[in-house]
């Protein structure tokens, strides 16, 4: 098995393979890999009708969610598995999830040992556009009180919007980095650069963004992720402005009704200040992703 650099003229190759899966993590979807690929060195397996991703993640390589294509068997996992080791890695997924198809072999396999990942957050998109519900209260709150004092202005976004929202990127990655350290800064400088990648060379990109006095102070941007569903994987705003967060989350779900139902908004990271503002939008569903290790 050939494992081959993840570049954009492997899109239309690899495309087809996104169609057979079923409810993805937000990390495994076409737009979000090709975003990453130089951050986590990303290549690309094709076996028979499978498709696999192998990725440098903290140190080692190991295979960045499970082979994709239609019908995956333990098997076919394993093959892939075993071609990662076969390359200097791990054998080991990242971004397993309870629907994938072969997840009740894997899980139930004494060939895998599988443990916890992360949490994966999704909301329904017209909750969102009309804040409504008791618990979203605090958020009605503070988009009212920035219409009142500020005005903002929500434009679908362009091409024309790339080079101030990169200008806003860099503004977001000063103010952050002087304010977190150690893993956690790590993570927001990864994140940082992976957006400013997708801002430059990402096509398809969908979403929002909002202007206060003729600034472009906010984006809320990402694609389609499967039926119904919007992967939401970049989101930035002037912290300094009270209420401009909630202000283009809601702007964003505005402009998805009513091609979609659902927002991912993808994981916390583990990182503190990621998680509370997830959860704080009172999630519809929580969806766990996993660690499949091959026994040796």
């Amino acid at each position: 098995m050939k494992w081959i650099q993840l570049g954009l003229d492997a899109q239309p190759r690899i495309r087809p393979f996104f169609k057979f899966l079923r409810s993805p993590l937000a990390d495994i979807n076409l737009e979000m890999m090709m975003s990453w690929r130089h951050a986590l060195r990303l290549r690309y397996s094709i076996s028979g009708n499978y498709l696999g991703f192998l990725a440098h993640f903290e140190g080692e390589d190991v295979l960045w969610g499970p082979p994709i294509g239609e019908r995956p068997t333990i098997a076919d996992v394993i093959k892939f598995v075993r071609s990662c080791q076969e390359a200097g890695g791990k054998p080991k997924i990242l971004y397993l999830w309870d629907d994938y198809q072969a997840f009740p072999d894997l899980s139930t396999s004494s060939r895998f040992c599988i443990s916890p990942q992360a949490l994966e957050y999704r909301y329904r998109v017209e909750r969102i556009a009309n804040l409504s519900g008791r618990r979203l209260r605090k958020k009605r709150a503070s988009v009212r009180k920035l219409k009142q004092l500020a005005g903002p202005r929500t434009e679908p976004f362009r091409d024309r919007h790339r080079g101030e929202c990169l200008s806003l990127l860099d503004w977001w990655i000063s103010y952050k980095e002087r304010r977190v350290s150690g893993e956690v800064r790590e993570k927001m400088l990864m994140e940082s650069q992976v957006c400013a990648n997708a801002l430059r060379e990402c096509e398809a990109l969908d979403g929002v963004v909002v202007y206060v006095s003729d600034r472009l102070v906010a984006f809320s941007l990402g694609s389609w992720h499967a039926q119904g569903v919007f992967n939401c994987m970049f989101e930035k705003a002037n912290i300094t402005i009270a209420g401009l967060s909630a202000f283009v989350f809601q702007a964003l779900a505005k402009h998805l009704l009513p091609t979609y139902s659902e927002i991912n908004a993808g994981e916390d990271w583990n990182v503190d200040y990621l998680r509370e503002a997830k959860q704080s939008w009172q999630p519809s569903s929580v969806v766990p992703s996993y660690t499949a290790s091959l026994s040796p």
